[in-house]
């Protein structure tokens, strides 16, 4: 979108203002070019700080579960044993995953 934008501007400038239309070919694919990498990188931030706002959402439900365990086998829920629980807890999915294997397999 930004290259198009980039592109369009250069087209605009080069018909309209006769002192873009003597820069240099190199040039205005560099200011094309800013246009586009300009465009990359902001999409690519907003890309970023979903994916981030994703892992804090999931970390926070994983946190909020292992203190509701945590609490109903009366233990303190301090960061050492949410992290011991979540441990726990791959486990625990890595075994169930490795059983459901092998009986898919039988």
């Amino acid at each position: 979108m930004f290259a198009a934008l980039g592109a369009g501007l250069a087209v605009l400038g080069h018909r309209t203002w006769p002192s873009f239309r003597r820069q240099t070919l190199p040039f205005k694919c560099f200011l094309v070019s800013c246009f586009s990498i300009f465009g990359l990188v902001t999409y690519a931030e907003s890309a970023l700080q979903r994916l981030e706002q994703e892992e804090r959402l999931r970390e926070g439900e994983i946190r909020k579960q292992a203190r509701l365990e945590l609490s109903r086998q009366g233990l303190v829920p301090t960061e050492t044993a949410i992290a011991q629980w979540k441990e726990a807890r791959m486990r625990e999915m890595a075994r169930t995953a490795t059983s459901e294997e092998t009986t898919s397999q039988q």
